[in-house]
């Protein structure tokens, strides 16, 4: 159901080698590296976690820079959540 979750940061080196840090004691490794963000995950099948610059460039707070994804296959099934 979940694909990906992904929260906000200030500071993506910190935020980055603390998830490195913990999320490897999950067997988690990181899945992809960018200037605004890093994400972790232990198979291309399992939802993902992520920390990101805003996409915005503004400061990451609790409403700004986190998203959450769903996996609903096909797609009709999410159009389903939606109606």
């Amino acid at each position: 159901m979940i694909g990906y979750t992904s929260i906000g940061t200030n500071d993506l080196e910190k935020a980055a080698d603390f998830y490195d840090q913990l999320l490897s004691l999950l067997e988690a490794k990181p899945f992809f590296k960018t200037d605004r963000g890093v994400g972790w995950g232990v198979s291309p099948s399992k939802p993902m976690f992520s920390v990101m610059k805003p996409f915005n460039g503004e400061v990451a707070t609790f409403g700004n820079g986190g998203a959450c994804q769903d996996r609903c296959r096909p797609c009709h099934a999410a159009d389903r959540c939606f109606a």
